[in-house]
């Protein structure tokens, strides 16, 4: 198997295709590495033309799939690094590994950056926002350790999760008082509007797209710098993003209406046998009202009923306390510092954790109340 470092804008059709069916049958699941994602950000968001994809591939195709970009510092860290983070709010940076032979491209993608290294002008790669308790973590430690490569885990939080039951009781985890104050909200709700509420899925319809930006543009995510509005290019970027999961038939685009009044959107994206919840706003004309979370229940039943996936993972930022709430099950997630051979690489990552505290609460302020919410 051999390795290579290529620039997403070079990357030809054929390319392409083999990401994409690696996507399709990774050990595990992580939209947001696949080229779907990758290639549209690349495409819009000014400075995203040094996003380039390591890729572990033999004759037969891809078996192994990183996204990366430099960064010159990790907060307040002079530390010349890969990172996993190619985008603003990148909430899972989980590589792509095949399920037959992630070891072996675990390996690869490790030893090609290590090559790259000097040339690169980085010593680390950071892997940001890694399913720390899955398979792909554990291939990564385990060729890490092969290469003599030493590792800091920098970061560890928890993400919300739920998996698929045999009955839709998504909600029993709540206590008795908070349902009751849920329910009587949604009544009141659904009386001043003078409707009753439903759940739409306009996935595929490019006005509901436009709707969903408006909606967020029009709240506090404005405000603190949040919203897509807020970032040349982020707009463009996203509606190419759901077009082509829309496309593969993978996208999913809930809003909460009561008759023509939108209340709340939330968008997720299929992947393997899973449902990645990315993004969530609503008319705070309503806050009283708890619109997201009206909208996070119902979503529970879509899931449920209308789609065949196993599991939602909660893309978010760490300690996003109504969403833990909400979703009775944990996921670790962690930020890994990756040596490639550099004979500084220990000495680095041991002075490390002076510091984490500082970038911790950069991030954190950078992350707060972010998006889904």
């Amino acid at each position: 198997m051999r390795g290579r470092l290529i620039g997403v804008r070079d990357l030809s059709g054929a390319e392409r295709s083999s990401w994409r069916s690696l996507g399709e049958r990774a050990v595990e699941p992580n939209p947001m590495s696949e080229v779907d994602f990758v290639v549209s950000a690349t495409n819009h968001l000014p400075g995203d033309s040094d996003i380039s994809v390591v890729v572990a591939e033999d004759a037969d195709g891809w078996f192994g799939a990183m996204p990366v970009r430099p960064a010159p510092r990790l907060g307040n860290i002079p530390i010349p690094a890969m990172t996993t983070n190619i985008r603003r709010m990148t909430y899972l940076g989980t590589p792509l590994l095949d399920r037959t032979r992630g070891p072996e491209a675990a390996r690869t993608l490790l030893t090609t950056l290590a090559e790259h290294r000097r040339a690169g002008g980085f010593k680390t790669l950071v892997v940001e926002w890694l399913g720390d308790n899955g398979p792909v973590a554990s291939m990564l430690r385990g060729a890490a350790d092969e290469l003599g490569f030493p590792i800091f885990v920098y970061e560890e939080f928890e993400q919300p999760f739920l998996t698929r039951r045999p009955l839709p009781t998504y909600s029993d985890n709540q206590s008795t008082k908070h349902r009751k104050d849920y329910e009587r909200r949604a009544r009141r709700l659904s009386e001043s509007l003078g409707a009753p509420l439903e759940v739409v899925d306009r996935a595929g319809d490019s006005a509901a797209v436009d709707e969903f930006i408006a909606l967020e543009a029009a709240g506090y995510k404005s405000d603190n710098g949040v919203a897509m509005v807020t970032r040349p290019g982020e707009p463009e970027y996203f509606h190419e993003m759901c077009a082509r999961y829309a496309a593969l038939g993978r996208l999913h685009l809930l809003e909460l209406r009561a008759a023509e009044r939108l209340v709340a959107t939330q968008i997720s994206v299929e992947s393997g046998d899973g449902l990645f919840l990315v993004k969530v706003s609503h008319d705070e004309a309503f806050a009283r009202s708890d619109p997201g979370v009206q909208l996070h229940f119902r979503a529970m039943e879509h899931f449920h009923h209308r789609t065949a996936a196993q599991f939602i993972r909660v893309c978010t930022f760490p300690g996003n306390e109504l969403l833990l709430r909400l979703y009775p099950e944990r996921r670790l997630t962690s930020t890994w510092m990756i040596g490639l051979g550099g004979r500084l690489d220990r000495a680095v990552l041991r002075a490390l954790p002076g510091a984490r505290a500082l970038v911790r609460r950069a991030r954190q302020r950078r992350a707060r109340s972010s998006v889904p919410a």
